[in-house]
């Protein structure tokens, strides 16, 4: 393949690649899509065409009008940094999701799931739990179960799904609770050798723990009698 052919096929690959990344939706096969041109793209950047092209490109040897912004090292890196979080985004939503589909345990305030035609004032309640200084001392134990629980398996820890950490230290899993709370955001908590995930929502006075294993259900529940909270599991709709 000659030169000049070679970087016009690699240039519609990176446009290609361009387009989907400003609107995915919009492709209806997904990532499915643009799967091919990402490989060939990937193999093309820092291989030794792709260092002869950029070489000659520097040195005024490729035809005047020939398009190749693939030649360009910033924009050809970004453009596949730019795919890879998008998919890994993609992959990370996809997991929350499956998990949000699985059975659930709470951990709570209180020690049971309220009735809906039960007495009382749950939610006039509710709301002076939702309020500081309470809200504060109900998440500074969320804190502290979540903490006690990493001395046992490894977490990783995202905001929105978004940035994953594993294994964040102490004071950064505090202040990522903390912020959970200020930006009312949702924390997700991926226990991966468990197979579990833990939620915490802004909005609430409870974690959520979907697809726990019975020795996860037994250490959560010392964990949270630890902190003076409840481990129940909802009744069936």
């Amino acid at each position: 393949m000659e030169q000049t052919e070679r970087i016009t096929q690699m240039e519609q690959r990176f446009d290609r690649v361009l387009a989907f990344l400003k609107n995915p939706s919009d492709a209806p096969d997904g990532y499915l899509s643009v799967k091919e041109d990402i490989a060939m793209l990937e193999q093309y950047y820092g291989s030794d065409e792709w260092k002869q092209d950029f070489a000659d490109d520097e040195a005024g040897k490729l035809p005047e009008g020939l398009k190749r912004g693939v030649l360009s090292e910033d924009g050809l890196w970004n453009l596949l940094s730019d795919y890879r979080e998008l998919q890994n985004e993609e992959e990370s939503d996809t997991m929350i999701e499956g998990y949000l589909e699985k059975p659930y345990w709470v951990i709570d305030i209180l020690p049971k799931q309220v009735a809906a035609d039960s007495g009382g004032q749950y939610f006039r309640i509710e709301e002076f739990y939702l309020e500081p200084p309470q809200i504060d001392a109900i998440h500074m134990k969320f804190t502290h179960i979540l903490l006690k629980l990493n001395c046992y398996e490894d977490l990783d820890v995202s905001q929105d799904g978004e940035v994953w950490e594993s294994n964040p230290a102490p004071k950064e899993t505090a202040a990522m609770v903390q912020k959970c709370l200020s930006d009312k955001k949702m924390l997700y908590v991926i226990l991966k050798s468990a197979d579990a995930m833990i939620t915490i929502n802004s909005d609430d006075t409870y974690m959520t723990v979907y697809h726990p294993s019975e020795e996860l259900v037994e250490l959560l529940g010392s964990l949270t009698a630890s902190e003076g909270l409840f481990l129940w599991k909802p009744a069936p709709l």
